[in-house]
């Protein structure tokens, strides 16, 4: 019984160190830009075509500076002449496209939605992400993308009627400082039906070198425990 009580403590040791849960988007997020790593922006697509240089890069991101407690926005999205559908809630949001939806003119700029995550661990990391449409009314699809620094690491769009959550590991390397921005994109700047989740939660790894070490820190002490347990 005392050898199992051991295995299970191993066990439970070795599970502890396997993955560290770094961040969890939704459990994370708040109305305070930055608390728990986390910022809630946009990259303005139109303006970067304009005025700087494409694709994203990690200047781009601009913060959004509107919310009603429980929605980020970028501005009024009730608007008839200049609001956008930009913004961002617990598990999702919608970005903006420049297609000229009936009635509204929304100033005719591409938004993509964007969630950034700043990190303040260094070494890998693994990053279990939730995609799925919840508008499956129509349009034309949406698209997703992880940028680490602002060079992209992941990128599928996902067509519009895809309404089950599709999960995806991701697999990479953060320092103390880098920044993970997670973007929704209104596939060929057409945002109807565009309502999607987009959530992730971001594990420490541990080095190969400390799960060997763990291995053996185990090995030497349960066979101290056998030998204590032998008849003198």
């Amino acid at each position: 019984m005392r050898n199992f009580s051991i295995f299970l403590f191993l066990s439970g040791l070795a599970t502890s160190v396997s993955a560290v849960q770094l961040a969890d988007s939704i459990a994370d997020f708040s109305m305070v830009q930055g608390q728990n790593g986390w910022r809630y922006g946009y990259y303005d697509v139109t303006q970067d075509g304009i005025n700087g240089t494409l694709p994203y890069h990690l200047s781009d991101f601009q913060l959004m500076t509107q919310n009603d407690g429980t929605t980020w926005w970028v501005n009024n999205i009730n608007s008839t002449t200049n609001g956008y559908f930009t913004r961002l809630y617990a598990n999702g949001g919608h970005g903006n496209g420049n297609d000229a939806y009936p009635g509204r003119l929304r100033a005719l700029r591409e938004h993509f939605a964007i969630r950034r995550w700043t990190s303040t661990y260094t070494g890998p990391v693994e990053i279990e992400l939730k995609i799925r449409k919840i508008d499956t009314a129509g349009g034309n699809g949406v698209g997703f993308h992880v940028y680490r620094n602002g060079t992209s690491i992941f990128g599928p769009n996902m067509a519009f009627t895809s309404g089950v959550v599709t999960t995806f590991l991701i697999s990479s390397s953060v320092a103390a400082g880098d920044h993970l921005d997670f973007a929704l994109d209104p596939w060929q700047a057409q945002d109807a039906n565009d309502n999607s989740q987009l959530s992730m939660k971001i594990y420490a790894v541990p080095e190969p070198s400390s799960v060997i070490s763990l291995s053996l820190a185990a090995g030497l002490f349960s066979r101290k425990l056998r030998t204590k347990q032998k008849p003198s």
